[in-house]
């Protein structure tokens, strides 16, 4: 779900079918740091994540206050794995090899209309099945977009200003947030972002809460630098062209 790829592939599929309409207004808060120095935090954080080589992310999609997709993601250096789950009982799991420039994804029938926009034809034919994509399939970039830890977090982007809060409490631990105006991405709309940044120690993304008028994305990141073995699925089919 693209959507992170997660995140980008749900905004667009699921928040972006609707017309989404108001004014985004940033989050208020105490400005505990300039414009430069929240910036500079920004940076050091996405690059000790890029850098950490593996990290399990966690997404949340809400539209109106209702779950419409959740993904639960293993994102390393160079290949990453993935589960999306939406609305009405769609799946998808994505296993990722970047440095091999191929991925195999397998989704139910639900799963290949909602998330990867396939015909029903050729969603009754490869439910369930796993299917293989390399770039020359068209679909390649945008289902790869996002499950390394540079194609992710080269995600978490402001436009214009960032203001950065005093330490504060969130989820029980101590934080600094960086909050500004998130750029549109791939089809997705303009939304109020707000990065949660650890306080202590090496400073690392936790939290990523992105809100407009009508929907919420919340992309939360654990068990930093561990590591999980990925192995290619057998028997996989070409995934179908468009």
């Amino acid at each position: 779900m693209n959507l992170f790829s997660v995140r980008v592939r749900a905004t667009r599929l699921v928040v972006g079918a609707a017309v989404l309409l108001g004014a985004v207004a940033l989050l208020s808060g105490d400005v505990g740091a300039s414009g430069a120095t929240a910036r500079a935090l920004l940076r050091t954080a996405l690059d000790n994540a890029i850098s950490s080589h593996w990290v399990h992310e966690s997404v949340q999609v809400k539209q109106k206050g209702v779950v419409v997709q959740e993904a639960s993601d293993d994102i390393g250096t160079t290949e990453g794995l993935q589960f999306v789950s939406s609305l009405g009982g769609g799946e998808s799991q994505v296993v990722a090899f970047d440095r091999l420039q191929t991925l195999y994804v397998r989704a139910n029938t639900l799963g290949l209309t909602s998330i990867y926009a396939l015909s029903s034809t050729d969603a009754a034919t490869y439910a369930n099945e796993w299917m293989t994509l390399t770039p020359s399939n068209s679909e390649y970039g945008s289902i790869a977009y996002g499950t390394t830890l540079a194609s992710d977090f080269g995600q978490v982007r402001f436009t214009g200003g960032v203001a950065e809060s005093g330490v504060m409490t969130f989820k029980g631990r101590r934080v600094r947030a960086l909050r500004g105006t998130v750029p549109p991405l791939d089809g997705a709309p303009t939304f109020a972002g707000t990065l949660y940044v650890t306080a202590t120690g090496k400073p690392r993304p936790v939290t990523f809460v992105e809100r407009n008028a009508k929907a919420t994305v919340t992309v939360s990141w654990s068990s930093w630098g561990h590591r999980y073995v990925l192995h290619a699925p057998t028997g996989a089919v070409t995934f179908p062209t468009s």
